[in-house]
């Protein structure tokens, strides 16, 4: 997983339409060899938009999800890092 941005909120229905570029360029990073990737765009306190692709468990089958629990260890030092 490249990153990962976790939330339980549903992001609005006129949201997905506004980020659908992005949605395809996530499609490109796995079809590239990345087995998933999840994003989430924060406004303002709320969560707007929330999208998964690829795979939860490559092995398994299983596709990836906004709820999939990713372990991201380390890779959080590099992104608060990234804020500052």
């Amino acid at each position: 997983c490249a990153a990962a941005f976790i939330s339980m909120c549903p992001a609005p229905a006129h949201a997905q339409e506004r980020y659908s570029a992005i949605e395809g360029r996530m499609r490109e990073i796995v079809a590239n060899g990345a087995p998933s990737l999840a994003a989430a765009i924060i406004e303002e306190g709320r969560v707007v938009w929330i999208h998964a692709e690829g795979w939860a468990n490559v092995e398994a089958g299983a596709r990836a999800t906004p709820d999939t629990i990713y372990r991201i260890g380390s890779v959080s030092k590099a992104i608060t890092a990234t804020a500052i």
